[in-house]
């Protein structure tokens, strides 16, 4: 198999995550936790966030994509 190797580790929610997305350019990753109606978008290059969003009512979030020209999510 291919060797791989961690790179950089994450800890973003409390609930588990759900969806993940990577935008066309492969900077930023979107990350969504359902339970917790959580939105959370992570650039890896500079380690920060972009957005971070809780949403107001449980079970909200179960998908995430993002736009074709990869701006939105």
């Amino acid at each position: 198999g291919a060797d791989c190797s961690v790179i950089h580790t994450l800890s973003v929610s409390q609930g588990g995550l759900g969806s993940v997305a990577l935008n066309r350019t492969g900077e930023w990753l979107a990350l969504g936790c359902a339970p917790l109606g959580q939105l959370l978008v992570w650039e890896w290059q500079s380690e920060t966030y972009v957005l971070k969003q809780q949403g107001h009512g449980y079970d909200s979030l179960n998908t995430l994509a993002y736009s074709p020209d990869g701006q939105v999510g």
